[in-house]
């Protein structure tokens, strides 16, 4: 540096990292306004939902395998031969009580 000269502002390891903020990334990264991220319709997988129906509330729903598998945790019970086999969590009103499952594949659909 010669004499008179001012030292940059942006010198070394200071230079590497401050040069932008948070903000300013996030900013650059972010999609143009108008073209937000869009979840994908849901359309038929390759493994049909299961239908699920509750002894407490009632209802009845389309569950996705992985949820289904997700809902006898952290444990269930199942008794074959009756209405209701399965003691886990309903997805409605997310109390345990006992569900009835039933899966027809795509092909009899």
């Amino acid at each position: 540096m010669r004499p008179g000269e001012d030292e940059p502002e942006d010198v070394g390891k200071y230079a590497l990292y401050s040069r932008f903020s948070d903000a300013e990334d996030e900013e650059a990264m972010a999609p143009p306004p108008g073209l937000e991220r869009r979840r994908a319709p849901a359309g038929p997988g390759l493994v049909p939902p299961v239908v699920v129906r509750c002894s407490a509330c009632g209802e009845v729903r389309d569950v996705g395998i992985v949820d289904y598998l997700s809902l006898h945790v952290p444990f269930f019970l199942w008794r074959p031969g009756r209405g209701f086999t399965r003691f886990m969590t309903c997805p409605a009103c997310r109390r345990r009580t006992w569900l009835s499952a039933s899966w027809t594949p795509w092909s009899a659909r």
